[in-house]
């Protein structure tokens, strides 16, 4: 943010408003689009989880069948149990990333701000 302030104010010696204008339209623009696809990306993060967490659930009443059935397959137990760990460990660690993923759009909305009034900073009265 440093160096974007210092460029805007080094560009700002010689812009006009109109031109300051166009640089606040353009930069709102750019972090706009990212924003949008953050966003995008978040939707299709969270159904992935929703659609992990079902095949989880899945695979644990699979489990408690074989488990009941009157001549267990214990290889086939085994089998189940290792990708039901395998998808319990993806949902946990997708989980614990979730946090950062959500921050994303709020930092570029901070920065779309910041930028903005560095803009807003350089207009002539």
């Amino acid at each position: 943010m440093a160096d974007a302030e210092a460029e805007i104010a080094e560009f700002g010696k010689t812009a006009d408003n109109e031109t300051l204008t166009a640089l606040m339209v353009a930069v709102t623009h750019g972090i706009d689009g990212r924003r949008q696809a953050l966003m995008g990306g978040i939707g299709r993060y969270g159904h992935k989880q929703v659609d992990l967490a079902a095949q989880i659930e899945a695979r644990r009443a699979k489990m408690a069948g074989m488990e009941a059935a009157a001549s267990p397959d214990f290889d086939a137990i085994d089998a189940e149990e290792k990708a039901l760990d395998w998808d319990s460990r993806i949902f946990t660690d997708r989980q614990q990333s979730l946090t950062y993923v959500c921050e994303m759009p709020v930092i570029l909305e901070q920065r779309a701000f910041a930028l903005g009034r560095a803009i807003a900073g350089q207009l002539k009265n």
